[in-house]
């Protein structure tokens, strides 16, 4: 849990990014996007689960900050909005402070 508190910390995303991924995620149920954003296999652990969410999430940021022809910002704000669903859903918000 201490990776994930530690990650979740050093995140430093653009302040716009991180304000649509709260609104999409206070309007956002909490299991719609499991597997179509990050895939999602059925015995994995929260940690585990949450761990993947922020892998994914650093490499679509790696994207944007190259400048990727692929990166997609409505799937970058719906990744952080399901990263941010689970901590809340997993009381792991402590670490985001």
């Amino acid at each position: 849990m201490n990776d994930i508190c530690s990650n979740i910390s050093a995140l430093r995303r653009p302040k716009i990014l991180l304000r649509a991924a709260r609104t999409l995620s206070a309007n956002l149920p909490a299991q719609k996007y499991s597997g179509k954003i990050v895939p999602l296999e059925a015995a994995r652990t929260r940690q585990n689960n949450i761990q993947q969410m922020l892998e994914f999430e650093e490499r679509l940021d790696q994207m944007r900050r190259e400048g990727n022809a692929e990166y997609s910002a409505q799937q970058h704000v719906t990744a952080l909005a399901r990263l941010i669903n689970q901590l809340q859903r997993h009381e792991l918000q402590r670490c985001a402070a």
